[in-house]
């Protein structure tokens, strides 16, 4: 029933259960409604990102389809891209691509969900930080060049640790873009 309710199976009766592929909404709602984002809680935001991400670019190395592979791919010409043309909303899009597509590698809907909702709580708290720190785009956008091709091998470790010193960076830019901030103040 709990399954069902959140979409993850299908009832059809007289012929049993169905998994319909649907990522679950259940979770999702729980991450979006339980926590207040604001600017106290990134860095515990940071952290649960890097707990959840990093596993899911391990899961993702391990389980990426072609179709996965394809799409990441796509994420990360768009992400180069906009760094080349320094913009950050079309940097934001390929980069919301690029995670939810390995998230959606990953093939658990409980970190397809999580995932979302953390993008989405980060976008709501703060203006993205990448592009106003010199070169981070153009750092991310190679960051997520070196996370597909560790996908791509097949090589869950190095998947792991690559997604790590993104997620590390890019902490470590929003810490610069709020101490610029509070320097204005």
């Amino acid at each position: 029933k709990v399954l069902s309710a959140g979409g993850l199976v299908q009832s059809r009766q007289g012929s049993g259960l169905y998994v319909t592929g649907e990522a679950s909404t259940f979770a999702q709602g729980t991450i979006d409604l339980s926590m207040t984002v604001d600017p106290e809680h990134i860095l515990s935001l940071f952290e649960f990102r890097e707990a959840n991400e990093t596993r899911v670019a391990q899961l993702a190395a391990e389980r990426a389809t072609p179709r996965h592979l394809k799409l990441l791919k796509e994420a990360v010409k768009g992400s180069r891209n906009a760094a080349t043309d320094e913009d950050p909303v079309l940097f934001r899009s390929s980069d919301e691509a690029f995670h939810q597509t390995l998230a959606d590698a990953a093939q658990n809907p409980f970190f397809y969900a999580a995932i979302g909702s953390i993008l989405r709580m980060q976008n709501l708290a703060i203006d993205t930080a990448a592009g106003r720190t010199p070169g981070s785009m153009q750092l991310a956008a190679e960051q997520h060049l070196q996370i597909l091709e560790a996908v791509r091998d097949a090589d869950s470790d190095a998947a792991r640790t690559a997604m790590q010193e993104h997620l590390a960076t890019t902490r470590e830019n929003y810490r610069q873009e709020m101490r610029r901030a509070l320097e204005k103040l």
